[in-house]
């Protein structure tokens, strides 16, 4: 056991009271020896105490910064989850709102759709329509043809018994009461001439009333030619037998005349 003493400002190791120790070189020499070791000790407890204290405030400011940052970290990561979480709810509205929007495009299409497929079907009944109506066009224009050509054939009659009334005209000067008539009966015939000619005129914008006018036209037309041809046999009958009692006459009095030479 240690024992200290202060006599003399020296320190006694092992010391009892039985035993006394010479002073000599060698206690002098153990003596400095444990005293050395003693401060050395020391100063590396205060070392050690000064190295512990460094990292326990080292540790302590560490396990701050740990602790700061990992509020940091949780802050940082709870507003990361809070946007996340808001995006997560605008894409869910989103979405909503283009499942609906798709659902009315589609419902849309379809009624487009359906609207195209009547709109088709629509456009066929015209164009069978339209051909119904050009195969009526094209026998009204056959129907038109022919009746222009019995126009044309009624007109070359009437230009014929036009000729044949002038050439009756300067050969029978006594016969111009006969002629006026005859005149006055080709101004009608002209005027109903013209009056056919204008009704033909007027059938592309008649198109509806030119099938139920056709067979009363016609027979009109032919009731008239025949009135016409009728009507022109007995004048030329009126006309040509005065005119032939008239040669007759006169080849009379010539052969009297010759009797009485």
């Amino acid at each position: 056991m240690l024992k200290k003493e202060n006599q003399e400002g020296s320190l006694k190791l092992f010391t009892n009271e039985e035993q006394h120790l010479t002073d000599n070189n060698q206690d002098s020499f153990r003596l400095n020896y444990l005293q050395d070791l003693l401060k050395q000790q020391t100063v590396v407890n205060e070392q050690l105490s000064d190295h512990n204290r460094t990292m326990e405030n080292r540790l302590s400011s560490s396990y701050q910064a740990m602790n700061h940052q990992v509020q940091v970290l949780k802050s940082s990561h709870q507003e990361q989850y809070e946007n996340v979480l808001h995006q997560l709810q605008v894409q869910d509205t989103l979405l909503s709102k283009l499942i609906l929007f798709t659902e009315k495009q589609e419902n849309n299409n379809a009624i487009i759709m359906e609207r195209l497929s009547s709109l088709e079907k629509s456009n066929t009944t015209i164009v069978q329509l339209l051909q119904q109506e050009e195969t009526l066009h094209e026998e009204m224009l056959n129907q038109l043809h022919y009746q222009d050509a019995s126009t044309q054939s009624l007109a070359r009659k009437l230009d014929v018994l036009e000729t044949f009334s002038e050439q009756l005209t300067e050969k029978m000067a006594t016969q111009e009461l006969v002629n006026e008539e005859l005149d006055k009966k080709m101004d009608v015939q002209e005027m109903f001439h013209n009056t056919v000619m204008e009704r033909l005129d007027q059938q592309e914008a008649l198109t509806d009333k030119i099938m139920r006018q056709l067979d009363s036209l016609k027979s009109a037309i032919y009731e008239r030619s025949s009135y016409l041809s009728e009507k022109f046999e007995t004048q030329f009958k009126l006309i040509a037998k005065p005119v032939q009692s008239f040669f007759l006459k006169q080849t009379d009095m010539k052969d009297e005349e010759q009797k009485k030479i």
